[in-house]
């Protein structure tokens, strides 16, 4: 079975498209970061720190790059590259922590 991580992240980056930049508005409240990791942490069933794990492990491999920016957190996917590829890869991040 795959891990819940999946659908949620679908729902939040659309898998299926080739789109290069996905936007993912904060909380409207000081240590909005925290909050957005906390949510999809306790959605997805794995830490907020797990999560960021993850997100900085497919940035080191070079499948997304994170940056913020007008209280928004942007993550950048490689254009050559579907994102359903990106979303793979972090689901099988998330079963090494399950």
């Amino acid at each position: 079975m795959r891990p819940r991580l999946t659908s949620l992240l679908d729902h939040l980056m659309g898998s299926r498209s080739r789109a290069a930049v996905i936007r993912v508005l904060y909380a409207p409240r000081a240590g909005d970061e925290r909050l957005w990791f906390r949510q999809i942490g306790r959605a997805a069933r794995v830490g907020m720190g797990q999560l960021y794990e993850q997100l900085q492990w497919l940035e080191h491999l070079g499948l997304l790059r994170m940056r913020r920016e007008g209280g928004a957190l942007f993550i950048e996917a490689r254009t050559d590259l579907p994102l359903g590829a990106a979303l793979e890869a972090l689901v099988r991040a998330a079963a090494d922590y399950e």
